[in-house]
């Protein structure tokens, strides 16, 4: 499987506003700086995690259709396109299937007592496009807090190293919030 990113514009799951408050920021001259460390936290919970935190849409691309399809990164919102190529040769969109999901995958399977049609010999021949993440800044209230103690990281510790103390990204108590939505099977 070919997993592909295809989003262009993300809403983050904590917001400016939120991330200065936890700072203590009250000016407007790190609006960007700031901004730039919500991102990256984001997106350091999210390889720690396994997860999608912030929606997203993805295309994944099969050179056959597998028994079931295992969507990574879960939080399943919905499969936005599902094609493949028949054997004639011919693009198909597949209309008929069923979504599985819980909170450590999600699944696409073919209808009750049904199977997957054939497909053209080769490679990329299935192509889903799924979003995946929590909805309209809905991310946990844990995942959140988590990212703006990564954020506070980033954001008050600007260079590589720094003499006499030790910093990492996911520091203990982020990744305290974060271990219950780990998925383990990385």
């Amino acid at each position: 499987m070919q997993l592909t990113n295809i989003t262009t514009s993300i809403v983050e799951p904590v917001t400016l506003s939120d991330a200065k408050q936890h700072l203590q920021v009250s000016g407007a001259d790190d609006d960007a700086y700031i901004l730039a460390r919500i991102k990256q936290a984001r997106q350091v919970a999210e390889n720690y995690t396994g997860r999608v935190i912030a929606k997203q849409q993805f295309r994944a691309v099969f050179d056959a259709f597998p028994g079931v399809i295992e969507l990574p990164r879960v939080e399943l919102i919905s499969v936005d396109l599902f094609q493949y190529v028949d054997t004639a040769g011919a693009t198909q969109t597949q209309a008929a299937y069923a979504t599985r999901k819980d909170s450590m995958s999600a699944r696409i399977i073919p209808p009750y007592s049904e199977s997957w049609p054939s497909v053209e010999p080769g490679y990329n021949k299935v192509t889903v496009e799924f979003t995946a993440g929590y909805e309209n800044e809905a991310a946990p209230s844990d995942i959140q807090a988590a990212i703006l103690l990564i954020v506070g990281e980033l954001y008050m510790n600007r260079e590589d190293s720094i003499v006499g103390v030790s910093v990492s990204a996911t520091s203990l108590p982020s990744k305290s919030l974060l271990n219950p939505y780990r998925l383990h099977a990385l």
